[in-house]
């Protein structure tokens, strides 16, 4: 549907971000129901429940957003195996950016918690400073991914 996309009247971006809502919606409404699925099970403090809700849903922005570009730059226009609608060049590019971001912002989220168990008279400081370097990572990280989606726009066949 590529070619189709091309020939409309629509800017790139507004593509990137319709592939990307249309899966990012159900990643947050799952998300949350596992996080509150998790407390019936494990009665874990619901003091670090925005927290968690904040940074899981940055995180998996990110990530989907990875997925995204890399499906607009290594798009496989020629697949008949729905397996195969990305070259393998594009899943091992998906599998770096996910490594690249996902990595510092695991350590990162689990400083600004452990940080905050530690030592509790500072925990909102922690958790703060965790959370604002997860926002700026993920601020940087989407405009990189939607600059590199849409420089791939014009590498599709039309």
């Amino acid at each position: 549907s590529f070619p189709l996309l091309k020939a409309a009247p629509i800017r790139p971006r507004d593509v990137w971000s319709a592939k990307l809502r249309s899966i990012y919606v159900p990643f947050a409404v799952l998300f949350v129901l596992t996080l509150a699925v998790g407390w019936v099970f494990t009665r874990y403090s619901l003091v670090w429940a925005p927290y968690a809700l904040a940074t899981g849903l940055m995180a998996g922005y990110v990530l989907l957003a990875g997925n995204i570009s890399a499906g607009f730059r290594y798009a496989n226009l020629e697949w008949t195996d729905p397996r195969r609608m990305m070259t393998q060049g594009g899943g091992l590019v998906s599998l770096l950016v996910s490594f690249i971001y996902g990595l510092p912002a695991t350590v990162i989220v689990l400083l600004g918690f452990g940080l905050a168990q530690a030592f509790p008279q500072w925990g909102l400081l922690f958790a703060g400073v965790a959370l604002l370097l997860i926002a700026a990572m993920t601020w940087v990280a989407r405009v990189w991914m939607i600059r590199w989606g849409e420089s791939a726009w014009d590498k599709l066949p039309a």
